[in-house]
C-alpha cells in the first residue's frame, strides 16, 4: 500500500521494504538458496489520481521506486517488471515454472 513503514501501523506486508525483508526471509525460512532469489514486480496502476509525495510521483510510482531500490539494495536482482498505467491487474505465479501471468482488465494476459 505504501513503499515503507515509517512508524505507521499494519502488517510488514502493507509496505514493500518491509514486505521484501519479510518474503526474503520467509523464503530462506523455507528452504530457498537466498543467492539464487529473482523478482518479477507487477502492478502499481494509477487507478485514482492521488499524489502523496512532495516530488508530485504517484503511491503506485513510489512503491516501484522502493521495490527497485530494496531489490538492489539486498541483492535481488530483478528478472521482469508490468508496472503503471491506469488498469487493475491479477497476478498468478506458477511455482513450478515461476512464470508470472498478468491479466489486465479486459481480458488481455502477458506472462512475465
Amino acid at each position: 500500500m505504501l513503499p515503507e513503514a515509517a512508524d505507521r501501523p499494519g502488517d510488514d506486508e502493507k509496505f514493500v521494504v518491509e514486505g521484501i525483508d519479510a518474503l526474503i526471509a520467509d523464503l530462506v525460512a523455507a528452504g530457498a538458496d537466498r543467492t539464487a532469489l529473482v523478482a518479477k514486480v507487477a502492478g502499481a496502476a494509477e487507478m485514482i489520481a492521488f499524489e502523496i509525495g512532495d516530488d508530485g510521483a504517484s503511491v503506485g510510482e513510489r512503491n516501484v521506486a522502493a521495490a527497485e531500490a530494496a531489490l538492489a539494495a539486498r541483492d535481488v536482482p530483478l528478472a521482469a517488471s508490468d508496472t503503471g498505467g491506469d488498469r487493475g491487474r491479477s497476478l498468478r505465479f506458477e511455482t513450478t515454472t515461476g512464470s508470472l501471468h498478468v491479466s489486465y482488465a479486459g481480458g488481455e494476459t502477458v506472462v512475465l
